[in-house]
Parts: C-alpha cells; sequence; structure tokens
C-alpha cells in the first residue's frame, strides 16, 4: 500500500506536519568545521569522536596563537612609529 500526502505521514510518524519539511541552517554555518572532522576521520580512522575533538581543539588554539603573534606585531610596529609623531 503506498501512502501520499504529508498529513498521513505525519499522522503515522507522529510528528508535525511542518517538521518534514524541516531544514536546519547550521550546517552552512559549520561548513568548515564539519570538513575539517572528516579530514581528521579519514587521516584516523581508528580514533573516536572525543579524540578528532581534541584536534579541533588544537587547531582553533593553534589559529587564535597565529592571531596573536599577528596582532601583537601590528601593535608593536604601531607603538614604536608613535612616539615620532609628538609635537
Amino acid at each position: 500500500m503506498r501512502i501520499a500526502g504529508s498529513g498521513l505521514s505525519a499522522l503515522l510518524f507522529k510528528v508535525a506536519r511542518s517538521a518534514l519539511s524541516y531544514q536546519g541552517r547550521k550546517p552552512s554555518r559549520d561548513a568548515a568545521v564539519v570538513e575539517r572532522m572528516r579530514a581528521l576521520s579519514a587521516q584516523y580512522p581508528r580514533y573516536g569522536y572525543r579524540r578528532i575533538r581534541i584536534f579541533l581543539g588544537r587547531d582553533v588554539a593553534q589559529a587564535a596563537e597565529e592571531e596573536r603573534r599577528c596582532c601583537s606585531a601590528a601593535t608593536a610596529s604601531a607603538v614604536r612609529a608613535e612616539p615620532s609623531m609628538v609635537l
């Protein structure tokens, strides 16, 4: 027997009809993280989600460290240039 219509499907699954067509927004926002997770799990197929999360945390920490070094170098050069501008 073939069942047609979202109303009957929703009734069978005991969910609201609007839930059948739901599309979340997170996949587009987290696409880079999901891609990195897939790459890590392909590289380390025996590791579980906990170890993959540790690797992701290290990536974030490394990116923050690079950003800090970049910003501190720019700030230091701006501070050095500032005293020469004093009249």
